[in-house]
């Protein structure tokens, strides 16, 4: 799951099932971040 808003901002999530053999079952990663541009340089800057 994605969102991305016309100022740059993003977040979203990604989850998938696992099997790390500890009794772990699932993963779940979530992540936020700043995108733009300033003239021709871009930037990304984000936290997983």
């Amino acid at each position: 799951m994605d969102y991305e808003h016309a100022s740059g901002f993003y977040a979203g999530g990604w989850g998938s099932n696992v099997d790390f053999g500890d009794g772990t079952s699932y993963e779940l990663d979530l992540y936020a971040g700043f995108s733009g541009s300033v003239e021709e340089l871009g930037y990304d800057v984000g936290y997983i």
